[in-house]
């Protein structure tokens, strides 16, 4: 599981960090796992909320067992249903995923906002109620870093990432044929 410390990536996308990551680096995550623990092994420091706590406590056990001390790993589960007259917008903060479709996730999105604007050089997508999180993203990443969405191949991330790809701030490329990064230029 958690303990492999190999992200759950597609291999274009592994061999992208590999090749941006430095020991230097803020990194904040929206969901965790293997990843977690890769980053917190390569770079300065990792923020990083989960909201199913059993994965929590499993990949809380791992920070222990690897005695990783450079982490801010938050628990936020939903709270309750998203307000069924919005879908997937970015005020919203709704999941569209199977299981957690249509809940609530405002406090899971809004933990980045504890941390001030351009704190991260790196901030992964890749976990519930995206298209809020790809906003509430925006502004805390530094000039240089990047944001990066996995399953960007899904129609519901669309409005997400026009926020990106219509602003002059960031340059687009894809990774293989399920995530994108955008780097912020200004």
């Amino acid at each position: 599981m958690a303990s492999n410390k190999t992200p759950w990536q597609q291999p274009e996308t592994t061999a992208w960090l590999e090749s941006i990551l430095q020991e230097d680096f803020h990194v904040f995550e929206y969901g965790s796992g293997a990843s977690t623990i890769y980053f917190c092994e390569k770079v300065k420091w990792v923020g990083s909320v989960e909201n199913v706590k059993s994965w929590f406590d499993e990949v809380s056990r791992d920070i222990k067992k690897y005695n990783l001390l450079n982490i801010d790993y938050f628990f936020k589960p939903d709270s309750g249903d998203a307000d069924p007259k919005f879908k997937n917008g970015p005020v919203d903060y709704s999941s569209t995923s199977g299981l957690f479709g249509g809940k609530n996730f405002e406090d899971y999105v809004k933990i980045i906002d504890i941390y001030p604007n351009e704190t991260f050089d790196l901030v992964i997508v890749d976990g519930r109620s995206r298209v809020s999180c790809l906003k509430h993203a925006q502004d805390k990443v530094k000039v240089g870093g990047f944001v990066l969405l996995d399953d960007t191949d899904r129609e519901d991330y669309k409005i997400g990432k026009n926020f990106y790809n219509e602003s002059s701030k960031w340059e687009y490329k894809t990774l293989g044929n399920y995530s994108c990064i955008w780097k912020r230029l200004s």
